[in-house]
């Protein structure tokens, strides 16, 4: 089970990883922000200095997404799909979902690749980085 609440240190299939994170745009259809980030690191989307996902007309308060690279904070209005490198391990849950199984945020991601879907609509694609994994893939949206 991929989520466990946050009182534990990183899961070893991340513990280290660089992070790729992004912010896709359905209004515009494209990613409008990337950044290869330190594993550990935090992650707050918004529009002023202290973001850092700093996210072009970005209209709403901050939100903090990631704490120490793998707790994850959710919001209502939220939905996470999370799986491993291969797909496995695979989780899809909204914020209500969460709450009504009696869990709270913040939660230890235990996987790769993260998926977190905004009141807004925006995406956030979170990737942890292998050792052999390039930062920017050479084809597709995530390219360079």
């Amino acid at each position: 089970m991929p989520l466990v609440m946050a009182a534990e240190p990183p899961h070893p299939r991340i513990a280290g990883r660089r992070i790729r994170v992004g912010l896709y745009d359905p209004r515009s259809d494209r990613v409008v922000v990337k950044l290869i980030l330190p594993a550990g690191s935090d992650i707050t989307l918004g529009g002023g200095e202290d973001a850092t996902l700093r996210v072009p007309a970005w209209d709403e308060a901050p939100i903090r997404l990631l704490a120490s690279g793998h707790q994850l904070h959710m919001e209502p209005g939220m939905r996470v799909h999370m799986c491993h490198d291969d797909g496995e391990a695979r989780v899809q849950v909204d914020f209500d979902g969460l709450e009504q199984r009696g869990l709270c945020t913040p939660l230890t991601i235990t996987v790769s690749k993260v998926n977190v879907t905004l009141p807004s609509g925006r995406v956030v694609y979170l990737k942890y980085l292998t050792e052999s994994e390039p930062d920017w893939p050479r084809e597709g949206k995530w390219s360079d």
